[in-house]
């Protein structure tokens, strides 16, 4: 897969990296339509490929944003720990273990 992510823009790069699974799917649902298989069916089989991958591709793009928005979450968190300690780590154990 080629990336349009430049290094200046680490954001971007890391919803890249949380939601490869599911760019990986789009990928796939387009390499199989390129096959030699494809050129051969029918409108209405098409539509009912791309129906079904697409529908495989949403439901994943569904999990990889729920994986991202918790991975977040807990970053969040842990920064909010580990202010509250006052920047020492131990302190910050100490609250999350309490």
């Amino acid at each position: 897969m080629v990336s349009v992510v430049g290094p200046a823009q680490g954001a971007l790069a890391e919803c890249e990296d949380a939601f490869a699974a599911s760019a990986g799917m789009f990928v796939a649902a387009c390499a199989e339509l390129a096959a030699p298989q494809a050129a051969v069916m029918t409108h209405a089989q098409l539509e009912d490929l791309l129906g079904a991958r697409m529908r495989e591709v949403t439901r994943q793009l569904f999990q990889d944003h729920r994986t991202f928005s918790n991975a977040e979450f807990q970053r969040a968190k842990d920064r909010i720990l580990h202010s509250r300690a006052g920047g020492s780590q131990a302190a910050a154990l100490t609250l999350r273990t309490q």
